[in-house]
């Protein structure tokens, strides 16, 4: 059974993920604008945040980010020929937990900043349908192996 902790890491992934395919900001640019003490924010708040309207939120983290009004979900464009940012999350939240355990706001800043994020999100490759184990050893060794 998944831990409480495990549950608000991963909705940092999604949040990172979606915020990802709102406004095509690359991972790495995303994870260093919101940086680690709004991560520990939403981390904290999960609970609540989980409980609002996504579009809501992400659209308030943009304004709070200065980023442009993200479009909706269902304004996104190809959303439905794409693995869910759900499920890009939940492989991002596997990865993290295997590596940093129970550092989670450090290990998404890290996860979020290094080469594996945009690699997975070319979904034209088959890097996305890797094993978990595969993941976490290329993450580990900094290329893909």
């Amino acid at each position: 059974m998944r831990s409480k902790e495990y549950d608000k890491m991963f909705y940092l992934c999604w949040l990172l993920e979606r915020l990802h395919r709102s406004t095509c900001l690359l991972h790495k640019e995303l994870a260093e604008i919101i940086g680690t003490d709004r991560l520990l924010h939403y981390y904290n708040y999960a609970d609540a945040y989980h409980c609002e309207n996504p579009d809501k939120v992400i659209g308030e983290l943009a304004g709070e980010l200065g980023l442009p009004e993200p479009p909706l979900f269902q304004d996104l464009p190809d959303e439905r020929k794409n693995p869910s940012f759900s499920k890009m999350a939940k492989s991002a939240a596997r990865v993290i937990y295997d590596v940093y355990g129970d550092n989670h706001i450090q290990g998404v800043y890290n996860y979020y900043t290094s080469f594996l994020p945009p690699i997975l999100a070319d979904t034209k490759n088959n890097l996305y349908w890797s094993s978990k184990e595969y993941l976490v050893a290329c993450y580990k060794e900094g290329v893909l192996l």
